[in-house]
């Protein structure tokens, strides 16, 4: 398993993650994603195996704020059934409600 993660130095842009992660699902290696925008959406479309938003990422990529854990568990169904990645989401600082969601599973601390 390989992790992308960060924010990528001036003058590049998402489209660098979604090579990476495009190169490393062709020789099928999975992979960790974890940016913000701008760069989580380009990431997000070439179906990374999982990404690790916190609560302010998701909400920016789904374009509502996400205030709950249900809300999160939703928008993770949301993005596993459009791109076929799990996301592992935690609520940023407090850390109240990390998950890690994949079908059909939800583990929750």
């Amino acid at each position: 398993m390989r992790g992308c993660r960060g924010t990528l130095p001036a003058g590049m842009d998402g489209s660098f993650y979604a090579r990476i992660i495009r190169a490393a699902r062709d020789r099928n290696i999975p992979i960790i994603f974890d940016a913000a925008e701008p760069n989580l959406r380009p990431g997000l479309a070439a179906s990374p195996t999982y990404i690790k938003p916190n609560r302010d990422e998701l909400s920016a990529l789904m374009g509502y704020p996400i205030d709950s854990f249900e809300m999160a568990y939703q928008a993770g169904r949301q993005i596993l059934a459009q791109y076929g990645t799990a996301s592992i989401i935690t609520s940023a600082a407090t850390a109240r409600w990390p998950c890690y969601l994949t079908a059909p599973t939800v583990f929750r601390r």
